[in-house]
């Protein structure tokens, strides 16, 4: 699916660039994934501690092939695609400082290396030993100049997984209900995410219901108390599909929402289409102006508290207009538009346009 051996001599090119000869990624790293294929598993409770469980990963250098060192449990246990051939597996009995060594002085001399800033203490300590006169730099700093520009194959893999959430939540939505618990969800999203292909959770899934009925601790995400009506039933999960992660999130909510709780809904929303406009507006270049609710009324009606008739009623008048416009939402662009051109960003454009007829007109009359 994706081409490794492309990716790495792109941070090939990268470490001669910077000076590096030697990078050390550590098992269970987005960047030893996106360099080797190596898989990561499932998001455990802290980390998994096998035996020498220090020495997991993999040496990267431009003259050789990627270079692994595994314990014995993750090449038995912990691989569900099997290990690479070029990999030293260190059992329960072994030396494994000797072992790391051995592979680690098998690229010759070293005075620049990149470790991966999720690389255990403990492997760069031994690192240290056996390099003590090299440099130790953030591999990082290397590998993300690479992954922050996102190809089409990758875009596909977000795209499936941002997809299959939206078919999950789709799928759950149905079960928010009085009396189901934050864990029956939170079990269901699992089962679903699992059955559409994601192999695990982007992060530990969470669902928790907040509201008057319910005075809880945020963070406590997982309880087995049913739900009630006047709740909102926060869903915060992600699936990962062939490495790669989404994150969604959205709010049921049960019953009939306050009137609180619904302008809150509404600023969230007009927030976002703001944002999603500006966005639009910046890709083609356009200026954008902004222009508050109460500075809009101000501009049309001469008061900053008018009601949505009040000002729909000034449109109506000041634009000479027999009914005022429908839907709402077209009296409150034209009232925009009207704010904009009192305020003055609208006063060169039209200068220009009658410049312009002007300039039309007197070469229509010269002939």
């Amino acid at each position: 699916m994706f081409n490794y051996k492309e990716r790495r001599e792109k941070l090939y090119a990268l470490m001669e660039a910077e000076g590096v000869d030697l990078v050390f990624l550590p098992k269970h790293t987005a960047d030893l994934d996106y360099l080797t294929g190596t898989e990561r598993r499932v998001v455990t409770f802290g980390n998994v501690q096998y035996t020498h469980h220090w020495v997991a990963g993999a040496f990267l250098h431009p003259k050789h092939d990627p270079k692994f060192v595994f314990p014995r449990m993750i090449v038995e246990f912990d691989s569900p695609n099997g290990v690479d051939p070029n990999t030293t597996t260190v059992s329960e009995l072994d030396d494994a400082h000797a072992k790391f060594k051995k592979v680690a002085e098998s690229f010759g001399k070293v005075k620049k290396i990149a470790v991966s800033s999720r690389t255990w203490g403990e492997t760069i300590m031994h690192i240290m030993q056996i390099f003590p006169d090299a440099t130790i730099v953030n591999a990082e700093e290397l590998v993300n100049k690479l992954r922050r520009i996102k190809s089409a194959e990758e875009i596909e893999q977000m795209t499936t997984a941002c997809h299959l959430v939206d078919d999950v939540l789709a799928q759950v939505e149905g079960r928010v209900n009085i009396g189901v618990t934050e864990l029956d969800l939170k079990t269901e999203v699992n089962f679903q995410m699992n059955e559409r292909g994601s192999k695990t959770e982007s992060f530990d899934t969470a669902v928790w219901s907040m509201g008057p009925k319910n005075n809880r601790d945020a963070s406590d995400r997982r309880s087995s108390n049913p739900i009630d009506g006047g709740m909102g039933v926060s869903f915060d999960f992600g699936s990962v599909i062939n490495g790669y992660c989404s994150d969604f999130g959205r709010t049921i909510f049960v019953g009939d929402p306050s009137g609180e709780y619904q302008r809150v809904y509404e600023l969230v929303m007009a927030a976002q289409a703001a944002g999603i406009a500006l966005l639009v507006a910046a890709r083609r270049n356009i200026p954008v102006m902004m222009h508050t609710p109460s500075e809009v009324k101000a501009a049309v009606t001469g008061s900053g508290r008018a009601n949505k008739a009040q000002v729909a009623e000034m449109v109506k008048r000041l634009l000479n207009l027999e009914v005022i416009p429908k839907p709402v939402d077209s009296t409150d662009a034209l009232a925009l538009a009207i704010c904009h051109i009192w305020r003055g960003g609208g006063n060169s454009k039209i200068a220009e346009a009658l410049k312009a007829e002007k300039s039309r007109l007197s070469k229509l009359v010269g002939k």
